[in-house]
């Protein structure tokens, strides 16, 4: 969606009645592009609990004073009529799409139920690699590597040729 966030009104505007429409669709987005599954449904979940606050009995300016200033705004309503809230959008039948989606997937009632994929590559883990697969590293091999300069001890470790000539077949292949 190139032009997806485009005139889309803000939680603050009245005709959305606090409805976090561009950080829903952000939601959205960070799921379908990097997989991030954990990280858009605790985003979502403070936008459910800000609605779970929100007061039929108050005015809007009232609630609005009252949102998450870390995660302001108000999770997707189904029942909610937001087609005056989107009627600047060049495709307004895309976003309520994409906000029903985002809310089925990432709300708390489906927690257990949603694949933790959600249609979506994992992303990467950002766990450690092990620095030296297969070689138990000792204190005399490091040792022993740096007196021989690296002639002996801990080896196969840092660039060597094939590397070389791999980085450089990358580099030749995208140039």
């Amino acid at each position: 969606m190139e032009k997806g966030m485009l005139n889309l009104p803000s939680f603050y505007n009245e005709e959305t009645n606090g409805t976090a429409l561009g950080h829903i669709l952000w939601c959205h987005n960070v799921v379908k592009a990097y997989g991030m599954y954990e990280f858009a449904k605790a985003r979502y979940e403070n936008l459910q609990d800000t609605r779970a606050s929100w007061s039929k009995k108050k005015t809007f300016e009232d609630n609005a004073k009252a949102m998450n200033f870390g995660n302001p705004g108000l999770s997707f309503d189904p029942d909610q009529d937001l087609t005056a809230a989107l009627s600047k959008h060049y495709n307004p039948e895309l976003v309520k799409e994409k906000l029903a989606e985002c809310h089925d997937t990432l709300k708390k009632e489906n927690a257990d139920k949603v694949d933790e994929k959600a249609d979506a590559e994992l992303a990467y883990d950002l766990t450690t690699w092990e620095d030296f697969p297969g070689v138990t590293i000792t204190m005399s091999k490091v040792m022993l590597q740096v007196v021989t300069r690296g002639w002996a001890g801990v080896t196969g470790t840092g660039p060597n040729v094939g590397f070389t000539q791999y980085a450089a077949s990358l580099r030749e292949h995208y140039a």
